[in-house]
């Protein structure tokens, strides 16, 4: 299996033995590549530039292969990360990060056991849209009620398509908003990438900076493709 044969649309609402076919080889989404690199950074940097503190603790929760692990682990953070994947946490345990746990479990099942009230950030990358309307109330309405008063939940994430998959940003918000959780900041989000024509253009821009201007100028004529968004949210 490549990149290419991988169907998002069969990762709806999957359990654990289809994410599992997935890492039959590595890197199955290609994160490793410039573009998703570039995406991370920028993730990345609006951590550091927003709620930067030493020894922020982070719970990560669907970290895969640990692709974006590596970035956190670049900083004095606590990394907890969890995937549901065997194959995907014994890959990122080969990293051997220095600040990073990986824990092989299922996201729900590993935050109704454990106290999760001492993390300072949640971030949810790429996996929050894998899961059904029902399975994202019980999340979300779970982070409600076991973390802090103060934490931040980063989320990222592709909106625009309103279909049970890939939900409009409206609905996004309006979850969040239905259980408490409110935009702290960039209330139309910060575009990190996009599908289609646009995105490929952008794999050929030569500079962060140049890619920065795209995608400012990406998000004033084309608010209407599947953009690639980042969100945080704070309690109410």
């Amino acid at each position: 299996m490549t990149k290419k044969n991988v169907n998002e649309y069969t990762l709806f609402n999957a359990d654990k033995s289809v994410f599992e076919s997935i890492y039959s080889i590595n890197d199955p989404w290609n994160l490793g590549s410039k573009q998703e690199q570039f995406r991370y950074k920028l993730v990345f940097d609006y951590i550091k530039k927003n709620f930067y503190k030493p020894g922020l603790k982070v719970l990560e929760l669907g970290c895969g292969e640990g692709k974006y692990t590596e970035y956190l682990d670049k900083e004095d953070y606590k990394i907890t990360s969890v995937d549901i994947s065997v194959t995907a946490i014994e890959r990122a345990k080969e990293k051997c990060l220095y600040h990073a746990k990986f824990i092989c479990d299922d996201m729900f099942e590993f935050i109704s056991g454990n106290d999760i009230g001492s993390y300072d950030l949640i971030i949810l990358m790429e996996c929050l849209y894998y899961l059904s309307k029902e399975k994202k109330n019980i999340l979300i309405d779970l982070l409600k009620e076991k973390t802090n008063k103060d934490v931040i939940v980063l989320l990222s994430l592709p909106v625009n398509k309103n279909d049970e998959m890939f939900i409009s940003e409206k609905r996004i918000l309006k979850i969040f908003t239905d259980f408490g959780f409110g935009l702290y900041e960039n209330r139309n989000g910060v575009i990190l990438s996009s599908k289609g024509i646009s995105g490929k253009l952008l794999e050929y821009i030569p500079t962060d900076t140049f890619k920065k201007f795209y995608l400012f100028l990406h998000k004033i004529f084309f608010p209407f493709r599947i953009n690639q968004k980042l969100f945080m949210f704070r309690k109410n």
